[in-house]
């Protein structure tokens, strides 16, 4: 389960360098 956590925050970050990443990355933080 947290592979696929790291590999989903990894996917945002490297899809999503603007701003709009780190809501991506926040709301993956919450799960």
């Amino acid at each position: 389960m947290w592979q696929l956590l790291k590999k989903v925050r990894h996917f945002m970050k490297t899809v999503s360098p603007f701003p709009g990443g780190k809501h991506g990355l926040a709301k993956v933080e919450r799960y």
